[in-house]
C-alpha cells in the first residue's frame, strides 16, 4: 500500500485521461453510427457470414501485411548507411512493433518502438526519423492515388459525398497529392540532408523503386482482403471501392479522436455503404471482421514479445 499523500506522476495521469478520453470518443462515435441500425441485422449478418471466405480474408491480410510491410522497411533501410538487419529480423521488428499501433495517435506507437529497437542496433536518431518518413509518405503517396482510381467510378465518388467536400471529392485532387508525395518521397533524403537531419544516407536509386513495390504489394493484400471480407457477408465491393474505403478509414483512424477506429470505422463504413445502396447490417458485420484483421497481428506480436521476455 502506498502511503498517505502519495500522489500520482502527472504523466500517468495525462497517460489515463488521454486512453479515457479516445475510449469515450469511440463510444460516442459508435453510438452516432448505430442508433439507427437495429440490433437484428448485425446479429443476422454475423449469424450469415461465410467462414471460407472470412478466414481467407484474415490470411491474406496477414500474410500481406507481414511480408510486404517487413520489405518496406529493409528496402528504406538500404537507402542508409547502417547496420542492415536480415529478413528475419525484420520479420521480428514489425511484428513486435504491431503490439504498439495503438498506443499512440496516428500509430506513432508502433513507430516509437522501431525507433527504440533501431537505435538499440546502433543507427542514428536521423536515420531512424527517415526511415519513418520514408515509409509513411511513400504509403500516403500510393493510398492518395488508389483513392483517386476508386474516385473514377461516380457511384463511388457519389458515396463518398457526405465524406469528401469540396475539390477533395475530385480524382485531380488525389493524383496531384499522390504525385505530390511521391516526388516527396523521392527527394527526402537530400531535403533532410539540407535541413541537416540526416547523416548517413546512400545515393542508390534501387531501394527506393523497392519500397515503391512493397507499399503496392501491401496495398494490393489490404484491398483484396477488404473485398474477400466483403464478399464473406455478401457484399459487391469491388478491388478500387475497397481501395478507396481503406483510404478513407487510414485518414480517420490517423486522427487522434477513437480508440483503434472504433465507432469511426462503422461511420465511414455505414456512409459509404448507405451511398452504394449496401444494407447496414452487412456493413457491421464487415467492420467487426476488418477489426479482428487488426486485432490478431497485435495479439501476434504481443505473443512474440513474451516470447521473448520468457527466453
Amino acid at each position: 500500500m502506498e502511503p498517505a499523500g502519495t500522489i500520482i506522476p502527472r504523466p500517468t495521469l495525462r497517460a489515463w485521461s488521454t486512453w479515457a478520453g479516445r475510449l469515450l470518443l469511440s463510444l460516442v462515435l459508435l453510438w452516432f453510427a448505430l442508433r439507427q441500425v437495429p440490433p437484428a441485422s448485425l446479429r443476422a449478418a454475423l449469424g450469415q457470414a461465410d467462414p471460407l471466405w472470412s478466414a481467407l480474408s484474415v490470411l491474406v491480410y496477414l500474410a500481406g501485411l507481414v511480408v510486404f510491410e517487413s520489405l518496406r522497411l529493409a528496402a528504406s533501410a538500404r537507402m542508409l548507411e547502417e547496420y542492415q538487419p536480415g529478413p528475419a529480423l525484420w520479420l521480428t521488428l514489425f511484428v513486435e512493433s504491431r503490439t504498439f499501433l495503438y498506443l499512440l495517435p496516428s500509430g506513432m506507437g508502433q513507430e516509437g518502438y522501431l525507433w527504440w529497437k533501431l537505435r538499440k542496433h546502433g543507427w542514428d536518431h536521423s536515420s531512424c526519423g527517415f526511415l519513418v518518413l520514408a515509409v509513411r509518405v511513400t504509403g500516403l503517396a500510393c493510398w492518395g492515388l488508389a483513392m483517386a482510381r476508386a474516385l473514377g467510378s461516380p457511384r463511388f465518388q457519389s458515396a463518398c459525398r457526405g465524406l469528401l467536400f469540396g475539390p477533395m471529392g475530385a480524382p485531380a485532387a488525389w493524383v496531384l497529392l499522390g504525385a505530390a508525395l511521391l516526388v516527396l518521397s523521392l527527394a527526402l533524403p537530400e531535403v533532410l540532408k539540407r535541413m541537416g537531419r540526416l547523416t548517413r544516407h546512400r545515393h542508390v536509386p534501387g531501394p527506393w523503386a523497392g519500397l515503391l513495390a512493397a507499399t503496392g504489394g501491401a496495398m494490393v493484400c489490404a484491398a483484396l482482403s477488404f473485398q474477400l471480407a466483403a464478399r464473406a457477408f455478401g457484399l459487391p465491393f469491388s478491388l478500387d471501392q475497397a481501395a478507396g474505403c481503406l483510404t478513407l478509414l487510414y485518414i480517420g483512424m490517423a486522427l487522434p479522436i477513437s480508440l483503434a477506429g472504433f465507432g469511426l470505422q462503422e461511420g465511414i463504413l455505414l456512409l459509404v455503404g448507405r451511398g452504394l445502396g449496401l444494407a447496414s447490417g452487412p456493413i457491421l458485420g464487415l467492420s467487426c471482421l476488418l477489426h479482428l484483421q487488426r486485432l490478431i497481428p497485435s495479439l501476434l506480436g504481443m505473443a512474440v514479445l513474451f516470447f521473448q521476455r520468457d527466453r
